[in-house]
């Protein structure tokens, strides 16, 4: 070549580069007019453009579309604004044709509307896609080998639920190679303001639309939670997909609250976890053999997972060795403000019951608060503004216990009903475990039956109603010698000593009616070889105080019973608080007793029914 042409022909070479590599502005109609069919052919969609149409041919031939919108053929927008961005494929280009092979759109609102059937303007493009993979249409590639969606944004309305969702800030990545391959997808997106992380692998559509069955796996993470899936999906008519799963859960209080999800009991739960294989089909999921963590307790079982008209309902059967309740009942002691009486707030069940329950739960040991238990049987129900508990089985301090407990919302507030029956139970035990001082011994039984009513707690234990005995035999009253201080009363009343003593006894029984939130003892005895005993007065469950006397009198020997004169007796005044009760002589019967300080006695007027006398004897013990 002649040198004099060399700088002419580099010129022209650069130049023909430079306009291959520059973006050049076309025709709208004509360029959209050849990318609408294509887009019309495969996904039944109407591309309308209202900005700029740009094309380049180098590095790689693609597209651009400003301010974009896709169309139902019956004009239902299901994608609105931004840009579209697209590669093309080479061969058909040199025939003329514009087939785009990689799609991206950016800052674009993208709709999912579904009817009250369920239907979505999505149904019909997703049909005619498969219907084309079904027939071969695409062999050796795919529709759109890749799919890149940036900074835009989803909004979901379910016409069935009347339900909105908004994903915001999504950017995801689709890659598919060829219609008959799997594809993966990966990405991030926000909702409720937090970052979600999604990455799904190994599905191959073409197979699950020709009923077939695909490898899956699939990862979202959350704040403070995240699900691993392995396995397999089967498409067709029944839609099933079976494997391997994980669930973590920090806290299902908070993950409730931030996802909106309807969990029951969830406000009662933090961590919770689940693992194990499953089954999925369209409306349940299942799973023979998983194990659940509760906290720190992990339960072993079965469960099963469902959507009934929309509500989620659980119900399965688990067990474990070690269970702790504590959180389940700690709505109990929430119940008191911290300076001690029971809250006035407003008493709910909606958001322990916005999904069912049916649990059958056994361990081999529990904690319920103070209490232990052991070789526990429990079930819980939970219903739309109920909650019913049962304790079929369980073991307390030697003991057995059973009790039920239903909570039911009404228009008046939560309608509380418990009963239950314990037997052989240790009192002493007991007592430590629910850090009272071990003063009673001796084996318990007894029953309880109580009913209430109202919109907060303390409304609610100022109405409880009902009835409750108890009997303890074979045991001692440790810390109070009465047996000796009998002995003694008559000779030395002022100088009396019953506080390190026992007083063993063969019985005790109490018997107790509820009403507007007081027991009052309707019958209270003691009975031993030496020593008989009543108890009167009342246990307020609305103070929890205790305002209650105790009368002791000895038990003369048979032999001169007929002809000895009245049997000494000592009377106790209990008053105080239910975790502190403080036992108080009957001051003025003891200085009656002495002759030298009775004089020094005033003269008391007591009112006819005793209240004036325990008040008095109540304040003086605070």
């Amino acid at each position: 070549m002649n040198r004099r042409f060399l700088p002419f022909v580099l010129a022209l070479g650069l130049g023909a580069l430079g306009i291959a590599l520059a973006p050049w502005t076309v025709s709208t109609s004509a360029m959209v007019e050849r990318i609408d069919g294509q887009i019309q052919d495969l996904f039944g969609l109407d591309l309308d453009v209202k900005g700029r149409s740009t094309i380049a041919f180098l590095p790689v031939p693609r597209v651009k579309f400003e301010d974009f919108s896709l169309k139902t053929l019956d004009g239902a927008p299901v994608i609105e604004g931004g840009l579209l961005r697209g590669e093309l494929r080479v061969l058909p280009l040199l025939f003329g044709r514009l087939e785009l092979a990689e799609v991206s759109i950016t800052y674009s609102k993208i709709r999912v509307e579904l009817d009250a059937e369920g239907a979505s303007p999505w149904s019909k493009p997703i049909a005619g896609l498969k219907r084309m993979v079904e027939r071969g249409r695409f062999v050796g590639r795919s529709p759109v080998e890749r799919l890149v969606v940036n900074q835009s944004s989803l909004t979901a309305r379910d016409a069935r639920t009347g339900s909105t969702s908004t994903f915001d800030d999504i950017n995801l990545l689709l890659s598919w190679p060829s219609a008959d391959s799997a594809f993966d997808m990966g990405g991030t997106f926000r909702w409720r303001g937090e970052l979600v992380t999604v990455a799904i692998a190994d599905v191959n559509p073409h197979l699950l639309m020709a009923g077939r069955t695909s490898e899956l796996s699939a990862r979202v993470s959350g704040p403070g939670a995240r699900l691993v899936l392995t396995g397999t999906a089967r498409g067709g008519t029944d839609v099933r997909v079976t494997g391997q799963s994980s669930l973590e859960i920090k806290s299902a209080r908070d993950f409730a609250r931030w996802s909106g999800a309807e969990l029951p009991l969830a406000p009662m739960v933090d961590l919770f976890g689940l693992e194990g294989a499953f089954d999925a089909r369209r409306e349940s999921v299942s799973w023979r053999e998983v194990r659940v963590t509760l906290g720190p307790d992990t339960l072993d079982g079965a469960l099963v997972a469902r959507l009934d008209k929309g509500r989620l309902a659980l119900n399965g059967t688990l067990a474990a060795e070690r269970l702790d309740l504590t959180p389940f009942v700690a709505p109990l002691v929430q119940a008191q403000t911290a300076s001690g009486p029971w809250s006035g707030d407003d008493l709910s069940l909606d958001a322990q019951t916005r999904a069912d329950l049916d649990l059958r739960v056994s361990a081999t040991a529990a904690r319920a608060g103070a209490l232990r238990l052991e070789d526990l049987a429990l079930s819980v129900q939970v219903k739309a503004g109920r909650i019913e508990a049962s304790l079929g089985r369980s073991t307390l301090n030697r003991g057995s216990v059973r009790a039920r407990l239903a909570l039911l919302s009404t228009p008046q507030g939560v309608d509380l009903k418990t009963q239950g029956t314990f037997e052989r139970v240790d009192i002493a035990g007991l007592m430590s475990d629910i850090g009272q001082g071990r003063w009673m011994s001796g084996t318990a039984q007894g029953q309880f039956n109580l009913d209430g009513l109202g919109p907060s707690p303390a409304e609610l234990v100022s109405s409880l109603h009902g009835r409750a005995a108890m009997n303890v035999r074979a045991g001692e009253l440790i810390g109070i010698g009465v047996p000796e201080a009998l002995r003694r009363v008559e000779r030395r009343p002022l100088s009396l000593d019953w506080r390190n003593g026992r007083t063993p006894f063969d019985q005790l029984g109490v018997q107790l009616a509820v009403a507007n939130g007081v027991a009052l003892v309707t019958e209270g005895t003691l009975s031993s070889p030496a020593v008989r005993g009543t108890i009167q007065g009342r246990l307020s469950m609305v103070d929890r105080m205790v305002a209650a006397r105790a009368l002791f009198e000895g038990v003369p020997a048979p032999a001169v019973a007929a002809s000895a004169s009245l049997p000494p007796a000592l009377a106790f005044d209990l008053v105080g608080p239910w975790t502190d009760v403080a036992v108080v002589p009957d001051a003025k019967a003891l200085i009656e007793r002495s002759g030298a300080a009775r004089s020094l006695l005033p003269e008391i007027r007591i009112h006819p029914d005793g209240h004036d006398a325990m008040r008095q004897r109540e304040s003086a013990a605070q």
